[in-house]
Formats: C-alpha cells, sequence, structure tokens
C-alpha cells in the first residue's frame, strides 16, 4: 500500500512538473509575440510617419547647416501659422517653400482631407487661400441663422471681417 502511495506521489509531482513546464513555455511564447506585434506595430508606425514625411518633405526648404532631411519648418509649424495668417498668398507661399502653385494647392487640400485644417477657401483669381477654422465656421453659421437669406457677398463680407478681429 505504501508503495502504491508513494507512486502516485511521484506521479502527482512529475505532471505538476511538467505542468509548470508547459505553463512556462506557453508564457514564453506569449512574450515572444507580445514583443513582435510591439515591434511590428512599432515597425509599421516609423514607416507610416517616413511615408507621411516623404509627401511634406518636398514642401518644406532644408535647415541651413546642410541637413537637407531636416525640414526647417515642420507641418504642424504649417498649420500653426495658416491659424496665425489665415490668408495667405498662393505664388508667395508656394515661392517661400520652394514648390508649384498647384503643388501647394494640393498640398493644402490634402491637410483639409486629413483633418489637420478645419477648411479653406482657395480663390485662384485673388492668387489667396484663407484658412476657417471651427470658430470662424461657428461665426459664419451664427450670422447666416440670425440673418436668415444671405448672399454670398454678405458671407464673405462676414468672413473677412471675423478674419479681421482675430
Amino acid at each position: 500500500r505504501e508503495g502504491v502511495e508513494q507512486l502516485e506521489r511521484k506521479a502527482d509531482k512529475e505532471q505538476n512538473r511538467l505542468k509548470m513546464k508547459q505553463y512556462e513555455e506557453e508564457r514564453i511564447i506569449r512574450e515572444q509575440l507580445t514583443s513582435e506585434k510591439k515591434d511590428r506595430i512599432e515597425r509599421e508606425k516609423k514607416e507610416h510617419v517616413e511615408k507621411e514625411f516623404q509627401g511634406w518633405k518636398f514642401m518644406f526648404p532644408p535647415s541651413d547647416d546642410g541637413d537637407s532631411d531636416d525640414p526647417s519648418v515642420t507641418v504642424n509649424d504649417f498649420v500653426k501659422e495658416l491659424m496665425n495668417q489665415p490668408v495667405i498668398g498662393l505664388q508667395e507661399t508656394a515661392t517661400r517653400f520652394s514648390v508649384s502653385v498647384p503643388a501647394l494647392i494640393q498640398r493644402l487640400k490634402d491637410l483639409e482631407e486629413d483633418g489637420r485644417i478645419c477648411h479653406g477657401i482657395l480663390n485662384e483669381d485673388r492668387d489667396e487661400y484663407t484658412f476657417i477654422d471651427i470658430e470662424c465656421m461657428e461665426k459664419i453659421t451664427r450670422f447666416i441663422k440670425d440673418e436668415g437669406c444671405v448672399s454670398m457677398q454678405a458671407i464673405s463680407l462676414k468672413l473677412a471681417e471675423i478674419i479681421e478681429e482675430k
């Protein structure tokens, strides 16, 4: 009887040891998968950032220190500039960033589509782009609701007034 109990204890110990070994192996595999997933996500993130940078880098001049891969103005800086100076001359801005006017217009449209800027009015006849932020849009909406039926000229004048207030 003692021999049987001793064998059962040995078998239980061996079974527990095998379970612990299996658990440890599964833990290591989970860690490896998690690590690989993190690496993949990080790599995809870097690729996305690089792809975005490649799409925008032509729009910004290289810095004075000769490092042509480091733009002196980032997209965020450009957007902040638009917020501070909502009306820009297309030709002047294109010249400043060493791009053509159509390339600049396309980049402005891309910024709108990406949700980086709210909205803008492109007036190629006057060689201008007017950035309109959420606050301006709300004021224009309020103006239209308050006035009822308004002409495009009235909206344009009100927009100019709102921009001047800034």
